[in-house]
């Protein structure tokens, strides 16, 4: 998270930002979201949001660094949307009409510098 403070630190506090999270597809549950999606969306609509997947992602990946730049003054949103990571990312950026798109990604190293990878290159 040290990386992360040093980050939301150099952010300019006058703009809005937005912060995306895609939960991509795999496996059979998947697979069976994508073949019934007329069903859950009917379901959904009957019983109100049942996709936890989202809300996990949100309160876990989202929410603390949300929390985080909102103490530091900036003015955040968090959203997370399910897909292939390459076409949602250029779907929410057609949408939201955004100026600037910075990609990041889940590394393991330690390495601090930026990189092209294979989202950013889809």
């Amino acid at each position: 998270m040290e990386g992360v403070k040093c980050a939301v630190n150099a952010l300019r506090r006058d703009i809005d930002y937005t912060l995306l999270y895609v939960l991509t597809e795999h496996g059979i549950y998947e697979s069976y979201k994508r073949i019934f999606r007329e069903d859950l969306e009917r379901i959904e609509a009957l019983v109100g949001d049942v996709d936890s997947e989202k809300k996990a992602a949100r309160r876990i990946f989202l929410g603390p660094l949300c929390a985080y730049m909102r103490e530091q003054g900036l003015t955040v949103r968090a959203v997370v949307r399910e897909g292939h990571a390459a076409e949602e990312i250029l779907d929410e950026v057609r949408e939201g009409h955004y100026d600037i798109v910075m990609l990041g990604g889940a590394r393991s190293s330690q390495r601090r510098d930026c990189s092209v990878g294979s989202t950013v290159t889809q």
